[in-house]
């Protein structure tokens, strides 16, 4: 009988089971059922956080949806109000114009009490909805210091003269004003990014609110400012109307942690207690649950990068604060705190009803084991205990499994045909670690050290085996020409190499295991890395199937004279930053290797690194990363982590890269294989 096969000699026996293994097998079911209470009860408990964050992620996300809601138009109007000045229908020597063209937009966003209008002179135009009319206000600190030209009227009647009265007021020095002129990277009076203050107190009405701001310049060759002021009430409004759970609430505050969104409490159902509220911290306030939750995120190590649990009256809560971006200088935060007791109410009546309909299935379940375990209990003890034998790896012959049934041979045979695919999956694992093995062996185990440079490399495979490679080889020169490999620190020359193979996987990081040691070999036979990517070039195309490629880079430093000649084969751009403002990307010189027999390489380019001065070499991997979204992580946004870490030590700008590229694309695994090679003379 072959190995797998079942024996029943006797069927009647087959059937047939003891007393005390019908016991055991009944004692089984309630251990079981008693594990479930406990699970049960354990993740009811687990069940809680989960709840909470849910509960408090979704206000979060409906306070962010409504606060795009509201400024968003504000935005898109504040652009329209500067194309009608740039055009030349608004200037602020005309007051009068602002009605014709802006009436109808304060009348259709509330939340905008008025809009300003101010050249470089500081000519300024201001039109005010007061609620009981309209507020006209023109002033020319310049012409006419100290005074304003004022007119009021209501909605329907004709726009008087205007009256004087007195005014210190120079819109030049007011934070909208000047926030948008001196702002960094404005681009100037043509700049098309919204510029927003810091919540203030209006200079006419003495109402909480913000400002935003765009540069502009008037057919005259001027340039100015146009501004909406944007009220916080409407805010108020929404905040205080929203609770999370029973006692749970939400409120916005600015990057200060000042109140702009008042949470729900009787102390803020007047207009007035809220306007005395707004600008003001929580400690302020005298309000303890949010006072304890800001402190409560103080504490931790991530900050206000995390939901806390807190305590606060005795009672435990669960608060999360997350940013909500206005623009590049101004980030808001929406806060959330609930108490962790409105949420488990509803657990605990869950777990009675898992309780109870646990209680019963496990007496159904008693019941029906009295009835099959006769039948059962032994053929499928034997098919476990082989199964056991089968995860631990043992995978010899198996013993005959004595049955009665159809349904037991069939599952005998599938555990066989199972047993077969676990030898040859376990097989196919080995071969893989050993690869990786292999080529992790390749990778240099510790970088050479270079007086007066830095040097950091990093990869990450997308699978057990990548297509990525990276070297640092220090080289002496030859009195016959050419380098040699230099094991000590004594070197005249040092090659950075990076290449990426199509795909990821096996094959193309044998492919670049390849590439790798035939590059090592070529440089200890004294080539020269020109001739070695040329003749590398020619062995891949001849190696490599059809379809495939490498791409490859190599840079030739002189830590001497600081002199760098950079080759590249299909890899860009390759980034130099050095004390201009906008990095170097360095395009390819020439196609990937392997595609064509003959390889038309220019001498290289040639730069010196001044001190202070960065290369940086990235794979495909790292600049086609993808986010959640769709969008693709980029040269721009690489370049932007970079320098904005410029001044930190190498493998910090590292660290700060791979955050940014793991924060992008949301954790999760890579789609290509990642690889950063970056080096830089000290200053």
């Amino acid at each position: 009988m072959t190995a797998g096969a079942l024996h029943h000699p006797n069927r009647m026996r087959c059937i047939s089971i003891r007393t005390r293994l019908l016991g055991m097998f009944l004692l089984l079911i309630f251990v079981l059922g008693g594990s479930i209470l406990a699970a049960t009860f354990y993740y009811t408990g687990r069940g809680v956080d989960r709840m909470s964050r849910t509960l408090a992620g979704r206000h979060v996300g409906e306070t962010a949806e409504r606060l795009r809601a509201f400024f968003s138009p504000v935005e898109k109007a504040l652009a329209v109000a500067r194309t009608y000045a740039v055009q030349g229908s608004l200037d602020p020597r005309r007051a009068e114009s602002l009605p014709v063209f802006l009436a109808p937009i304060l009348k259709a966003l509330p939340q905008v009490s008025s809009v300003l209008l101010a050249d470089e002179d500081g000519k300024e135009s201001m039109l005010l909805e007061t609620g009981e009319g309209w507020l006209l206000r023109r002033t020319d600190p310049e012409g006419s210091p100290g005074k304003a030209w004022i007119r009021r009227w209501k909605e329907g009647e004709e726009v008087p003269a205007p009256l004087a009265e007195d005014l210190d007021y120079d819109a030049r020095r007011r934070p909208w004003f000047r926030g948008v002129r001196t702002r960094r990277g404005s681009g100037g009076p043509g700049g098309d990014s919204i510029f927003w203050t810091k919540p203030y107190l209006f200079f006419t009405t003495k109402q909480a609110g913000m400002t935003a701001s765009l540069p502009l310049r008037f057919p005259s060759g001027k340039s100015g400012v146009i501004a909406f002021d944007v009220l916080l009430d409407d805010l108020c409004d929404y905040t205080t109307r929203l609770t999370v759970g029973k006692r749970g609430a939400v409120l916005l505050m600015d990057g200060g942690f000042r109140i702009l969104g008042l949470p729900c409490d009787q102390r803020f159902k007047g207009p007035e207690a809220r306007r005395d509220a707004l600008l003001k911290t929580p400690a302020d306030l005298e309000i303890p649950i949010l006072t304890d939750a800001l402190r409560a995120h103080r504490r931790v190590e991530s900050g206000f990068e995390a939901a806390v649990f807190f305590e606060t009256g005795g009672e435990e809560w669960y608060s999360e604060i997350r940013p909500f971006p206005l623009s590049k200088e101004r980030v808001l935060r929406i806060a959330v705190a609930l108490p962790l007791a409105d949420v488990s109410e509803g657990l605990r009546d869950l777990w009675w009803s898992v309780l109870w309909v646990t209680l019963a299935v496990l007496i159904f379940a008693a019941w029906e084991a009295r009835l099959l375990a006769r039948r059962f209990t032994r053929p499928i003890e034997a098919l476990v205990a082989e199964s056991d034998r089968i995860s631990r790896g043992l995978l010899e012959e198996p013993p005959e499994i004595d049955a009665c049934m159809t349904e037991l041979v069939q599952l005998s045979e599938a555990q066989e045909r199972l047993r077969a695919s676990i030898g040859s999956l376990l097989r196919l694992e080995g071969d893989l670690r050993l690869a990786r093995l292999i080529q992790s062996a390749t990778l240099p185990r510790k970088l050479p050290e270079i007086p007066g440079y830095e040097i950091t490399a990093w990869t990450r495979e997308a699978e057990e085996t990548g297509g990525d490679t990276y070297d640092v080889i220090g080289l002496s020169a030859l009195a016959e020409g050419g380098f040699r490999i230099e094991e000590s620190r004594d070197f005249d020359r040092v090659m950075l190499v990076m290449a990426d193979a199509t795909g990821h996987g096996i094959g193309p990081a044998l492919s670049v295991t390849q590439l790798r040691s035939m590059l090592r070999m070529a440089v200890r036979l004294g080539a020269h890395p020109r001739d070695v990517l040329l003749h590398l070039n020619a062995q891949l195309h001849q190696d490599l199937p059809g379809g495939r490629f490498i791409t490859a880079w190599v840079g030739m430093l002189d830590p001497e004279k600081g002199r760098f000649v950079s080759f590249s084969a299909g890899q860009a751009p390759i980034l130099r930053f050095t004390r201009e403002e906008e990095p170097e990307r360095i395009p390819a010189d020439t196609m990937p290797l392997g595609i064509v027999p003959e390889l038309e390489l220019p001498e290289g380019r040639r730069f010196d690194l001044e001190p202070g001065d960065l290369v940086v070499a990235l794979s495909d991997g790292v600049l086609e990363a993808r986010s959640p979204e769709g969008g693709d992580f980029g040269v721009d946004r690489a370049i932007a982590v970079v320098q904005a870490a410029r001044s930190k030590p190498l493998a910090e700008i590292r660290a700060a890269l791979i955050a940014t590229l793991e924060d992008f694309t949301g954790g999760n695994p890579p789609r290509d294989d990642r690889t950063i090679l970056m080096v830089r003379r000290l200053p």
